[in-house]
């Protein structure tokens, strides 16, 4: 079950991402659709998170220190990005910062995959 609320995570990550990518290829229609997604997808990618711990601690005592280290940093860096993108007001500070922790998260997440599969 944790696995699943992982490959969820990933899933709700990948089309958070995508937004990016959609706004740079100026494909509008489609960046619409994932504005319009950001918020719930982000709501259920944190939800998801919180059950994917709670599935996985009983598994950690068979894990490598870092796959649990590299997990609660990356809940550190999503828990910061929202966290300085409600507090920061200027626009363009917040997305910088919204782009520094998104980056931090993807590779965060790629260390939290590699390390489950080496160690």
């Amino acid at each position: 079950m944790g696995i699943f609320f992982g490959i969820l995570c990933v899933i709700c990550f990948c089309l958070l991402s995508a937004k990016a990518v959609t706004a740079r290829l100026h494909l509008k229609n489609i960046d619409q659709i994932l504005m319009k997604l950001h918020k719930p997808v982000s709501a259920f990618l944190i939800i998801a998170s919180f059950i994917h711990i709670i599935c996985v601690v009983p598994l950690l005592k068979n894990r490598n220190v870092l796959v649990a280290v590299s997990g609660i940093v990356n809940v550190a860096f999503m828990v910061l990005l929202i966290y300085l993108c409600h507090m920061i007001k200027d626009k363009n500070k917040k997305m910088l910062w919204h782009r520094i922790m998104t980056i931090f998260m993807a590779i965060g997440i790629i260390g939290h995959f590699t390390t489950q599969l080496i160690f």
